[in-house]
């Protein structure tokens, strides 16, 4: 695979198999259509884009970055946005979506059509986000849950390294594991409170105090941290 960022390049900055590439190419997309058509806009154009590049081989990585079956992925997490955003706490409906979701994957798995597992994800994600009672350890979970995806891996391939060369008998391998992730979710939740959360409450200081959502993702995403309470 020909990437480092955005860039097309040999080998990605960290592992053939991990790169934020793809993400970075979707917010300069999502930096172009929210302001002209909003969530509806960048959802139509993820589902199109990730419908052609299932169909279609790009030519150039170029092209690649912004047309390919990746989009489909972004555009369940915006399908689960508007989602969310439209509509209240509700049991029956969480519950409907969250089974409907595994079975959108379930079903798509047995009848080979990819598509149906990012509609399965987007069904999942919108389902939790509208529980009416959630466990705050989810919601930690899910406020940190960014800065675990771009934390793990370099930490994962670091301790694989000090146990292949720093362990000869090589029999501590699940300790190395469990310690990591523990590192791994502390980075995270320090990252969150030290550095998203602030950005997010930054951005929403030009409109004023956040209404009261309707969701417990939008809610939570103003209020509460892994170290104390919600405060409002």
């Amino acid at each position: 695979r020909r990437s480092l960022l955005i860039l097309p390049q040999h080998a990605p900055i960290n592992s053939v198999g991990w790169t934020l590439e793809l993400e970075i190419a979707f917010y300069v997309v999502a930096a172009i259509l929210l302001p002209i058509g909003g969530r509806f806009l960048l959802l139509a154009y993820c589902v199109a884009s990730g419908l052609l590049g299932n169909w279609l081989t790009p030519e150039t990585p170029w092209i690649a970055r912004f047309i390919g079956g990746h989009y489909l992925d972004f555009g369940a997490g915006i399908a689960a946005w508007i989602t969310i955003g439209r509509v209240r706490e509700h049991w029956p409906i969480s519950i409907a979506l969250i089974a409907g979701g595994m079975g959108a994957y379930l079903g798509g798995m047995r009848l080979g059509i990819p598509e149906m597992t990012p509609l399965a994800c987007g069904l999942v994600v919108a389902g939790l986000a509208i529980l009416p009672a959630v466990p705050r350890p989810l919601h930690t979970l899910c406020n940190i849950s960014y800065g675990v995806y771009l934390i793990h891996w370099p930490l994962m391939n670091a301790a694989a390294w000090y146990a292949f060369n720093f362990d000869p008998a090589r029999d501590l391998g699940e300790a190395y594991r469990w310690l990591t992730f523990g590192i791994v979710i502390l980075l995270a939740g320090l990252s969150w409170a030290l550095f998203e959360r602030p950005l997010i409450r930054l951005g929403q200081s030009g409109k004023g105090r956040p209404p009261r959502s309707t969701s417990t993702a939008d809610r939570d995403q103003h209020q509460g941290s892994i170290f104390r309470p919600d405060r409002p």
